[in-house]
């Protein structure tokens, strides 16, 4: 089942005294000043990530009251989920991406922030209120997309950084930047080791980036990514072996002393842009993302369980093209194939294997009328399996002065179902 909803936000900002150069993709789906969008946007800089000494994304954003809520299951390596303004209390209804391509899981439909290192990022961009007029499925509380870093000095430069705290934590992480010529690459890279505070928390990450970019002028400007994730956490479970000792529990007590998860990503993302005339841009997109993971418990801990060893695999495939016109003008279209594969090696039985297809149009325009401005847009959605979903959204936004704007949001949006939703057993 779809869930839906229509959200109205009225919103005043206070004290913005932004630049020019300040911009925003995630509001417009393009970049413009920030002084521009809606008060329902946050922008968390690089030198913010660096200050907060954070290790991953969700780190970042568990400090920032008043955008998000981030649940976090543990120490370092356990579940970290964000909430935007509750979102209906589920992580599922707020869209995650990256370089703006969307990376929820696609059996449970939340995000795991902590497995998102913060080496690589170039800022945090976090729209709050109901998006899918722009971004479609899962866009209901809210959008965080994370932007990558690229090369901005000719030199070669290199950091290198490591950690050790409590527990025997330990961080390790580097970067590599140059431009040589019209190129430009990136590279980052973090193992992250941990013993963890209780029983059977201990936890063992690698993860690896790539962003090589290279700009054939006229041509436009052509780049490929590439991210890679390989990790192992113990699971200790409820921290007291039994309901009836919660008054004395030991609270590094591992309910499950041998449950583990393992989990494997790999991502490839292929850009392209071009300024096909004045202030008309192309872009374009398409990328490829494999998910999967691998949860252990061989033990029985009451008459109702039974061991666990499941292994689900996702697999996604997409793009889009979106064209930016000199009119204020913003339309796009997308598509993308998921598939997902639940094994129990128990039974050595499939529990799902499904596919579904999903295609979408987009379009919006924006009216400028000093000192307002009103955008006016609608997306619809199409999946082989649920059907289809309209979603049209206005902003307004009245700037009165350097110190003080007025914005107010009216938009529809929706959750799709989860393989979870469609297909669990």
């Amino acid at each position: 089942m779809k869930k839906v909803f229509l959200g109205v936000i009225l919103l005043a900002g206070m004290g913005m005294l932004y630049t020019q150069e300040t911009t925003v993709l995630i509001g417009l789906r393009k970049e413009v000043p920030v002084e521009k969008t809606a008060t329902n946007i946050t922008v968390i800089s690089e030198e913010e990530i660096k200050n907060s000494d954070a290790k991953n994304v969700g780190e970042v954003l568990e400090n920032k009251t008043g955008i998000v809520e981030v649940s976090k299951y543990g120490t370092l390596g356990s579940l970290s989920e964000l909430r935007i303004r509750s979102g209906g209390s589920s992580s599922k209804q707020v869209l995650l991406m990256i370089d703006g391509r969307p990376v929820n899981d696609i059996s449970g439909g939340s995000s795991n922030l902590s497995e998102i290192p913060t080496e690589n990022i170039e800022k945090i961009e976090v729209l709050r209120g109901p998006s899918s007029a722009l971004y479609g499925a899962n866009a209901l509380g809210g959008v965080v997309n994370i932007i990558t870093k690229k090369a901005t000095t000719q030199k070669p430069k290199t950091e290198i950084g490591l950690n050790y705290g409590s527990f025997n934590t330990q961080n390790y992480n580097f970067n590599f930047s140059a431009m040589p010529g019209k190129a430009n690459i990136f590279l980052a890279g973090s193992k992250n080791l941990t013993d963890g505070f209780r029983d059977n928390s201990d936890y063992d990450s690698t993860n690896l980036s790539a962003k090589i970019g290279y700009d054939f002028e006229k041509y436009g400007e052509l780049s490929l990514s590439n991210g890679f994730l390989t990790s192992e956490l113990g699971t200790p479970g409820r921290n007291f072996t039994k309901l009836a000792d919660y008054d004395n529990k030991k609270e590094r007590t591992a309910e499950s002393p041998n449950a583990n998860q393992k989990t494997n990503k790999q991502s490839y993302e292929l850009n392209y842009k071009k300024e096909i005339a004045d202030e008309t841009k192309l872009q374009s997109k398409i990328y490829f993302q494999q998910n999967s993971f691998h949860f252990k418990d061989p033990d029985i801990h009451s008459k109702w369980d039974s061991p666990d060893d499941d292994i689900g695999i996702s697999n996604t495939v997409g793009g889009n093209i979106q064209i930016d016109t000199v009119y204020d003008i913003t339309a796009g279209v997308e598509g993308k194939n998921d598939k997902y594969k639940k094994k129990n090696e128990i039974t050595k039985t499939t529990d799902i294997d499904k596919w579904t297809d999903t295609s979408a149009v987009f379009v919006q325009k924006t009216f400028n009328f000093e000192p307002m401005t009103t955008t006016i847009g609608t997306r619809y959605d199409y999946n082989n399996v649920f059907g289809g979903q309209l979603n049209p959204r206005v902003v307004n936004i009245c700037k009165l002065n350097d110190n003080l704007k007025l914005s107010s949001t009216i938009g529809r949006a929706f959750r799709a179902p989860t393989f979870n939703d469609l297909y669990w057993p």
